[in-house]
């Protein structure tokens, strides 16, 4: 797939995050295959790169769900197990200007784990929890001791990961002792060493200040991306704090839309690729009307939900 540019180094904005506002539309000449071998396989075991440019697959799939277009209820990634899935609504929050919603993360976190499988030489094996295992009530003072804590925290993990352990990111003293505490029970070896870990923010060059609306797109990205390196040593792609590094950050929504509804994990993939091929048959206007105009309405429409 040849590489589509995305308005460098102008920034994308409601008036032309739908589709190029030129007369020439992105949309191949000919149909594109299914899914199934070709489009699938560049989405499989590769890390999500912070980058100025995306694939015709990746543009054609964030235009047809940044559209919001369709039933809200509709599923639209589902594991082939069927204990995972995630409905129209939610991944549209992966639209640029929107809050990523939680359950968009565990999509996400599902794919790396089918993908650790064939994970590369060298590459620390990891286990991505779903983010409702930390509950509300560990932290808001509902539950007043580390043991009721920790009866509500040892119930979510089991149920998630029942006789084995892998790696967590830990975000907190009290989180961590949850943790170390878990470990314990199944007779872990590092369990002690973990509960003595000091936790700290890493400083990383690409740490913002003032964005508030981007924290899911990072989690994503460092969930792929991370494998235990050293702060310093650490790249992930992102540049420090500026306009291009929110032009990035729009571009791997696009991205992670893609990876998320094309994967092999994915049991309405080919369904998914389909809709966006006929959406990209529109006329480039009204592409562009057409989410300008959902962006626009979308408070409304997840009012209605």
């Amino acid at each position: 797939m040849e590489p589509m540019g995305v308005g460098i180094p102008g920034a994308i904005n409601p008036h032309n995050i739908a589709t190029r506002a030129s007369d020439v539309s992105p949309s191949p000449v000919k149909r594109l295959v299914k899914p199934s071998s070709y489009l699938l396989s560049p989405y499989m075991n590769k890390k999500t790169r912070a980058e100025l440019k995306m694939t015709r697959p990746e543009w054609m799939l964030g235009n047809s769900i940044f559209a919001m277009r369709g039933e809200k209820l509709e599923r639209v990634f589902e594991t082939r197990s069927g204990e995972l899935y995630s409905v129209r609504l939610i991944i549209e929050t992966l639209a640029p200007g929107l809050e990523v919603d939680a359950n968009v993360i565990d999509c996400l976190g599902a794919i790396l784990n089918h993908e650790k499988r064939s994970r590369e030489a060298g590459c620390p094996l990891r286990h991505f929890f779903p983010t409702g295992c930390i509950t509300v009530t560990m932290f808001d003072g509902t539950l007043k001791t580390e043991d009721a804590k920790f009866v509500e925290f040892e119930k979510e993990i089991s149920a998630q990961f029942k006789d084995n352990v892998g790696g967590l990111a830990l975000d907190g003293v009290e989180l961590k002792t949850l943790f170390a505490r878990h470990l314990k029970l199944y007779g872990h070896n590092k369990h002690a060493s973990i509960r003595k870990v000091k936790p700290r923010i890493a400083n990383v060059k690409w740490k913002t200040k003032k964005n508030i609306i981007d924290c899911g797109v990072f989690t994503m990205l460092h969930m792929d991306n991370y494998t235990g390196e050293a702060p310093g040593n650490w790249d992930c792609g992102l540049v420090a704090e500026s306009k291009e590094q929110s032009n990035q950050l729009r571009v791997l929504r696009f991205k992670f839309a893609t990876k998320i509804l094309l994967h092999e994990v994915n049991v309405h993939a080919a369904r998914m690729y389909d809709l966006a091929l006929e959406f990209d048959k529109l006329p480039p206007g009204e592409k562009m009307s057409i989410i300008i105009t959902a962006v626009r309405n979308r408070d409304e429409r997840d009012l209605k939900f």
